[in-house]
């Protein structure tokens, strides 16, 4: 996610293609803001957008951020966030994202209450777009689907309400799984993997 509230893009660390090498480096340089910045659907729009959307892959066999992950006709892209507490600082996402009506839909103002005007809890309209727009000029379809770890929170809050319906607005395609602590992160997304390698998805391709 982005280091500032003001800030909708992505934090880029390593494209989809990368060596064990690479991502390595990557995520050894990777620091924390310290600021509670969640904008993730933010992120995950800009990520539609600016990544998934791009050109297929030029074959030159080197990863990099202009080509799309996608390269063949009915590619489903897994999408896994994990995260703490519900979305915070989320708010400039896109109308077109928001455009059409998902039900139900979990709503939140600023400060992250249930009510009215949704201007936090935009996640699960931006996971459902995801999983309803294809994101690719070949043939079929070619859509994403969001998997949401949460750790440490309680369940009905409002974190747990708008996660667990962004998977309801995916016909449970997208998984939601909450957890106590990070030490279970690991087998969750181990749990994912397992089910998209053992062709549960077809021609899947996992990001996190």
């Amino acid at each position: 996610t982005a280091t500032d509230e003001l800030d909708e893009a992505f934090y880029q660390i390593s494209p989809v293609g990368s060596t064990f090498a690479q991502i390595s480096s990557d995520l050894g340089a990777v620091t924390t803001s310290g600021k509670p910045t969640r904008n993730l659907a933010e992120t995950l729009e800009e990520l539609g957008l600016r990544y998934l959307s791009n050109s297929t892959p030029d074959g030159d066999g080197v990863a990099d951020w202009s080509d799309s992950p996608i390269g063949y006709s009915c590619t489903e892209i897994h999408i896994v966030v994990i995260t703490r507490e519900a979305p915070a600082y989320d708010d400039q996402v896109s109308g077109t994202s928001t455009s059409v009506p998902i039900s139900p839909d979990v709503t939140c103002a600023g400060g992250v209450s249930p009510s009215s005007p949704d201007t936090d809890c935009l996640y699960d309209s931006v996971v459902a777009y995801l999983y309803n727009t294809d994101w690719s000029s070949l043939t079929d379809d070619q859509t994403a689907i969001v998997h949401t770890i949460g750790v440490g929170y309680a369940g009905s809050s409002i974190a747990d309400q708008v996660f667990d319906n962004a998977s309801l607005n995916t016909g449970g395609e997208g998984t939601y799984t909450m957890i106590g602590s990070g030490d279970e992160i690991v087998p969750s997304l181990l749990s994912i993997f397992s089910e998209v390698e053992a062709g549960t998805y077809t021609r899947s391709t996992p990001v996190i």
